[in-house]
């Protein structure tokens, strides 16, 4: 279907048609960037926020246990001793809830695992070493040593786990934030496009739908109140404006026709009138002419010597005849001033 052949209502239809699915498709791009965004920050809250915070507690615990320990080592309470384990208990506990999350990678969970496994180690040596070293045995002073080298190992490898999953919360919120700056940027710029086009849009269809439509007809309409009925109009389509120009010039094609019809009828008429005219002439010439014989000869029987009788046949046979050519005279008077008329009509 061309543009031309549509109607005006629908082309203003269409346009908003055209706006209205613009401004859907931004808000979809909105929704679909802000679900996209929701799911990204569902990862992180139930993934690496939960991990990062439980990598941070066991490392804590892990620490609080190693000082308990020492405590319980260089101070003798045994009470510490209990601390420790407490403490060691909660790491593991921490670790454990990090491997069981869903949505976080194999590696990641083995890497846990792993530290879980040599926290329990640690633990079942170091449990019995430090308890007999807090009761006054001196002797295990190598292996003591080597627990110490193995905490430092431990508290490294948490600390490494901690800033892993720190980095990655931090990497994931800053690419969250980055995401949603593009796509707000995107979206501003799409929906300036969709406005700029709104705009260019409504000036094609009131420019060239409207605005020059009318003053094409009003140029017509000009032409028209002139005289000008022999130019048609320039504007054709099929819309309201189209059937109004249509309508025109078939007001224009209905009015040159019945000039031609006056005008016709008015050489019908001058050559009527004309024809009368001449008969008229023709005809008064001809009555006149022996009128005026009748009333010569009236006039010269008059001037004879006549009888009373006669006199009076003779003065009314004048009379007559002077009364009739008066209304001849008067019917060749309106005759020549109906032609004079219908000569300036």
């Amino acid at each position: 279907m061309k543009w031309k052949s549509l109607s005006i209502s629908k082309k203003i239809y269409l346009s908003m048609a055209v706006i209205i699915f613009g401004y859907t498709s931004s808000m979809v791009f909105v929704i679909v960037a802000g679900q996209n965004s929701q799911k990204q920050l569902s990862v992180v809250s139930e993934v690496l926020f939960p991990a990062s915070q439980k990598s941070q507690a066991a490392l804590t615990y892990f620490e609080h246990q190693a000082k308990a320990y020492e405590d319980a080592v260089y101070i003798g309470e045994m009470e510490r001793m209990d601390v420790a384990k407490e403490n060691g208990d909660a790491a593991i506990a921490a670790l454990v809830g990090i491997s069981k999350l869903v949505t976080i990678s194999d590696e990641s969970r083995r890497k846990v695992h792993e530290v879980a496994e040599k926290l329990k180690g640690y633990m079942a040596k170091a449990q019995p070493l430090y308890t007999s070293m807090a009761l006054g045995n001196t002797e295990q002073v190598a292996a003591a040593a080597d627990l110490t080298k193995q905490t430092a190992e431990l508290e490294h490898e948490l600390v490494e786990m901690t800033m892993a999953f720190s980095n990655s919360l931090r990497d994931d919120i800053s690419a969250i934030q980055a995401t949603t700056r593009r796509n707000q940027i995107i979206n501003g710029v799409f929906f300036v496009i969709i406005v700029i086009l709104t705009i260019l849009m409504v000036m094609v269809v009131v420019s060239k739908v409207i605005i020059k439509p009318i003053k094409q007809l009003s140029k017509g309409a000009i032409k028209i109140a002139n005289g000008d009925f022999n130019t048609p109009l320039e504007y054709h389509s099929n819309d309201e404006i189209g059937d109004l120009s249509q309508s025109l010039s078939t007001m224009m094609h209905r009015i040159r026709t019945l000039l031609e019809e006056q005008v016709t009828a008015k050489e019908k008429a001058e050559a009527g009138t004309r024809a009368k005219s001449e008969f008229l002439a023709t005809m008064s010439h001809e009555i006149r002419t022996p009128m005026n014989g009748v009333l010569g000869m009236t006039e010269l029987l008059m001037n004879t010597k006549l009888d009373e009788r006669q006199r009076r046949f003779a003065d009314t046979v004048y009379n007559s005849g002077t009364s009739l050519l008066t209304i001849i005279n008067d019917i060749l008077s309106w005759n020549w001033r109906s032609f004079l008329s219908m000569c300036a009509i």
